[in-house]
């Protein structure tokens, strides 16, 4: 689980409305999510995230699929002006066959809108085509010997080129089993 503070665009008031809606009971359909919510509704872009990042998956409706129909009902609602919006997206046509939502998929959506994942990190996908590269995970390049060359990948996370440093650049790597800090000489850094 990640905190909604996680989510982007879902501002406080909303999150805040959550939080006591699911007081009184969890939300038994999206319809009912959005029902509760009429109040203090949360913006088409935090609805949209929260959906991607899988908030709903408990509902029983495929990402892809509660994405698709709940677009289709902002779009009917728009085209019925005058008309007072209703929270429902139930709709009279199915939607089209989409594929779910994949692994790499759904880390990376998550990454995209939380900044982080609560399932797999994203070099777990690539793994095996570091270890045929010769890469090492951060585990074992901390049991190599000082002095020894070795290959690291993962994503960075920290970049640091202090003032002080004589132009040294400072970067610390992440994979899914921990970090690598690694230091460019000048001449290594411009290469």
């Amino acid at each position: 689980r990640l905190g909604f503070n996680y989510v982007k665009e879902l501002g406080a008031t909303p999150r805040e409305a959550i939080f006591k809606e699911r007081a009184n009971g969890n939300f038994a359909s999206f319809d009912d999510f959005q029902d509760r919510l009429r109040r203090h509704p949360p913006t088409a872009e935090a609805v949209q995230n929260l959906i991607m990042v899988g908030a709903f998956e408990t509902l029983g409706i495929p990402r892809r699929e509660l994405l698709w129909r709940w677009q289709e009902g902002q779009r009917a609602r728009g085209r019925k002006r005058g008309i007072a919006p209703q929270a429902s997206f139930r709709l009279n046509s199915e939607p089209p066959p989409l594929a779910g939502v994949t692994p790499i998929e759904s880390t990376r959506l998550e990454y995209a809108i939380s900044e982080l994942s609560t399932g797999r990190h994203l070099v777990h996908y690539w793994r095996d085509r570091l270890e045929a590269l010769g890469v090492l995970d951060s585990i074992q390049a901390k049991k190599v010997p000082t002095g020894r060359t070795v290959r690291v990948g993962g994503l960075v996370i920290v970049r640091q080129a202090p003032g002080t440093a004589k132009k040294l650049r400072f970067f610390t790597i992440e994979d899914e089993l921990g970090h690598v800090n690694v230091t460019f000489m000048p001449d290594v850094y411009e290469r």
